[in-house]
């Protein structure tokens, strides 16, 4: 088996911009609720207190897009997934939809851009 790609352990721009993709398990169709997008809402402007800023994402049935900001001197991106999913699968918890929620992992694109609105 391929060894998996490692994530960067460094980056050399303040305040780097993420586009995160997650996938829900076996391709369940979940996403696609008002509740979700109504949480995901919530859980990116509860994001600005813990030092993470969620931009322009798209919510399909069975992933979901998104540009995110990290401070890493606050948070590590894999604990903010950790916690996006976490939040998201209470929501499916609570609709009566059985474990597991979603793929294990996501993927990345560094954006190595500094956003107008963050100068």
């Amino acid at each position: 088996m391929p060894e998996r790609l490692r994530r960067l352990d460094e980056t050399f721009i303040d305040l780097p911009i993420y586009f995160v993709t997650a996938s829900t398990d076996s391709h369940q169709r979940i996403l696609s609720d008002a509740d979700v997008h109504n949480r995901l809402i919530e859980f990116a402007k509860e994001g600005e207190s813990h030092g993470a800023w969620i931009g322009a994402y798209v919510l399909m049935p069975d992933h979901l897009h998104l540009f995110v900001v990290v401070d890493d001197e606050r948070l590590e991106l894999s604990a903010w997934m950790k916690s996006l999913k976490n939040t998201l699968s209470k929501i499916f918890r609570s609709k009566g939809i059985p474990a597991p929620h979603w793929q294990k992992g996501f993927s990345i694109i560094f954006c190595a851009v500094k956003s107008p609105m963050l100068t």
